[in-house]
């Protein structure tokens, strides 16, 4: 998910090296789950949680199966804590969630923080709205104690009385932006930068370790750098676009087929986002170099694998990592799980990608590690 236009107008230098940093110990985090995880995934790929970003052209997301690959946490807001789920989202930088005062069908039947509870809250009367592709958040801005584990901040957020109504159907009551500060509406300070601002972590960085146990279990999101024991092997860095969690693609390949991709293809890295999502032309090369997917995914085992580069350093997914199985009338069907957007020039790797390989962001020196998940 995303509120800020992309356009890719640079080559990508990368470095790899081994990164050692603290342990989570010393590392405030969130745990967090999904709604369910089967064997190859659930989801409907027509009906995915694209809906939420602002990049490709809106794709419906009319049904609650497109949860299936979302992560999300709980944090506690005010005094004393109200548990508020959200999204973590790579591909934004505020912090929101519903309020008491949100009445219409995208949040009607969601969780709302009631401000008059909390005796820290304060509001700043200042109007808040962030316009993604296929819908809108419309609040104002308040301040109040955020805990984000065993981080406690206090924090400038939207506080929303309106939505748009494809938000009815997320599982979440709220997003919190981990992009970069730029991205910000309004200009308000992210939560990672308030927690380096108050001392709580030294860098501007977080992690991502998404499990495919079911419900997610063991998933995590690590605030101020990363933890050793989710990821195993070597950590490979790659320099990311300014301002934005984005990086150069080298190649993507499908068994032993390589396919053509423009000299300055890109990918966005978005936590918010379920699946993988390609331009027009690269989604029907992938598709049929891969081929035909048996409704009774009789096949599954025997499909090619399919690789994505970056500056020559592979990163594979199995057939099982990008077919998904749609349960309907009692029976399992399985299909390929990729979205198609209208632009040329990059694609979009979500859940699908970021449940395998370990992620670290790191705002300080701009680039994006990757390593095996553990």
């Amino acid at each position: 998910m995303t509120s800020a236009n992309f356009t890719v107008a640079a080559v990508v230098v990368v470095l790899t090296l081994c990164f050692v940093s603290a342990t989570s110990t010393t590392l405030p985090s969130v745990d967090l789950v999904t709604n369910g995880y089967k064997s190859y995934s659930t989801v409907n790929p027509s009906e995915i949680a694209a809906a939420f970003l602002s990049y490709p052209s809106p794709i419906d997301a009319e049904t609650k199966e497109f949860q299936q690959f979302l992560y999300y946490g709980t944090i506690s807001v005010g005094t004393p804590g109200q548990g508020i789920t959200v999204l973590f989202d790579s591909g934004s930088a505020n912090l929101w969630f519903f309020g008491e005062q949100c009445h219409v069908k995208g949040c009607a039947d969601q969780k709302k923080f009631d401000q008059n509870k909390s005796s820290t809250f304060s509001s700043l009367g200042e109007p808040l709205q962030v316009n993604y592709n296929t819908g809108y958040i419309d609040g104002t801005l308040a301040s109040d104690d955020v805990h984000f584990g065993s981080a406690d901040i206090q924090q400038v957020f939207g506080l929303i009385t309106n939505v748009d109504p494809t938000f009815s159907q997320s599982p979440f009551a709220g997003i919190c932006g981990m992009g970069f500060g730029d991205e910000a509406a309004d200009g308000v300070t992210p939560p990672l930068y308030t927690m380096q601002k108050k001392g709580i972590i030294e860098n501007l960085e977080f992690s991502l370790y998404l499990s495919k146990e079911k419900g997610g279990d063991g998933s995590k999101i690590i605030f101020g750098g990363v933890d050793p024991r989710y990821y195993k092997g070597e950590m490979h860095y790659f320099n990311t676009y300014q301002g934005v969690w984005a990086i150069g693609v080298s190649g993507v390949a499908v068994g032993k087929n390589s396919l053509e991709i423009s000299e300055s293809f890109a990918t966005i890295v978005d936590s918010g986002t379920t699946t993988i999502i390609f331009p027009s032309y690269l989604i029907r090369s992938v598709e049929d170099h891969i081929g035909h997917v048996e409704p009774n995914c009789s096949n599954v085992d025997s499909l090619p694998s399919l690789t994505i580069s970056f500056s020559g350093v592979d990163f594979e997914l199995t057939p099982q990592d990008y077919v998904v199985v749609m349960e309907k009338s009692g029976v399992n069907q399985c299909s390929l799980a990729f979205v198609e957007q209208e632009s040329s020039n990059f694609m979009i790797v979500g859940a699908m990608f970021l449940r395998n390989y370990y992620s670290h962001f790191d705002m300080e020196n701009g680039r994006i590690g990757f390593a095996t998940s553990a």
